[in-house]
């Protein structure tokens, strides 16, 4: 039965495989390098078929700070 599991980063060739087929872009050595640092703050869930990655989705963590300022009139 196929289900959707949290990815490690040791199938990370399958995860860039995967985005640069379905968005069209090719990444050179290095390029696949840095976006495997990106990908390590990630959480990157996946749908396997037969041992293949057929989907997948990341969770990306994003801190954000917001100063409220009243304005009196």
């Amino acid at each position: 039965m196929d289900k959707i599991e949290q990815l490690s980063l040791e199938i990370f060739h399958q995860i860039s495989k995967l985005s640069q087929f379905a968005f069209q872009y090719t990444l050179d050595t290095e390029q696949v390098k840095r976006k495997k640092e990106e990908a390590s703050r990630h959480k990157i869930f996946g749908y396997m078929i037969d041992d293949k990655l057929a989907a997948k989705l990341h969770i990306i963590p994003i801190n954000i700070h917001l100063k409220w300022v009243a304005l009196v009139l």
